[in-house]
């Protein structure tokens, strides 16, 4: 889907953690906002997606956005391939890791390092 772009899964298969509570939605889903993903209420646990697009109709379904990108204007996210039809299986990436990603989605972008500042 062109209008997320989505990470988190760990890259090595490993036990599920405990799920996290939703919050309240306080802000909406436009482009730039950082939202966990989730399959229903108190589902998150640790994927997450940026919302490329205005994705607005997520609000109402409880998607709550817990950041925003604030520097580099989405450059970066923008540059995230999304050019395969078919979107990677959740349950096969949590079972397999990045050896399912590799042979089936070579050209997907991966998270090297994160930097965190206050």
């Amino acid at each position: 889907n062109d209008q997320l772009a989505a990470f988190g899964i760990p890259a090595e298969p490993t036990l599920k953690p405990h799920a996290i509570k939703d919050d309240l939605v306080r802000a909406s889903n436009v482009r730039g906002t950082l939202t966990f993903a989730s399959t229903g209420p108190h589902t998150r646990i640790h994927q997450l997606f940026f919302n490329r697009d205005d994705n607005t109709h997520l609000d109402q379904h409880g998607f709550a956005p817990i950041g925003e990108v604030i520097e580099g204007d989405m450059e970066v996210v923008d540059k995230l391939y999304g050019g395969y039809k078919k979107r990677p299986d959740t349950t096969l990436i949590e079972n397999n890791g990045n050896s399912y990603l590799d042979s089936e989605f070579p050209k997907l972008s991966k998270i090297q390092r994160v930097v965190i500042s206050s």
